[in-house]
């Protein structure tokens, strides 16, 4: 242990002990309660993949992307500003777009892509 520990007092040294007790105690209920439950991908990449497939689209999330494209009108240059950010299908699907999110034309599906960490 650590100096300060021994140097504290008695009842100060029994309450960080009876503390670090519970929180072993804690844990372990903790564990034993999330035990057996699914990862994020785990759990939503079948839900995903029927959905696909009832829009007729068979292709492994890993290797399919979104490519989201956005642009926003600079007056200093007169001209739009393109940026674009690449997801996983699986990893776009779980940022739960709104219900009125929009895509511009440029964003599309890229199928057979290789993953990235995003850009």
């Amino acid at each position: 242990m650590q100096d300060w520990f021994d140097n504290a007092a008695p009842d100060l040294r029994e309450a960080v002990c009876a503390s670090q007790n519970q929180l072993l105690h804690a844990q372990a209920a903790l564990a034993k309660a999330l035990k057996g439950l699914k990862q994020i991908s785990e759990f939503a990449e079948p839900l995903l993949k029927g959905r696909l497939a009832e829009h007729g689209l068979d292709t492994p999330l890993l290797d399919t992307q979104l490519l989201r494209v956005e642009h926003d009108w600079h007056w200093l240059g007169l001209r739009h500003l393109y940026s674009h950010r690449r997801d996983s299908l699986l990893q776009a699907a779980l940022q739960n777009f709104a219900d009125d999110e929009t895509f511009t034309p440029e964003s599309a599906i890229a199928l057979g892509l290789p993953p990235t960490s995003g850009a």
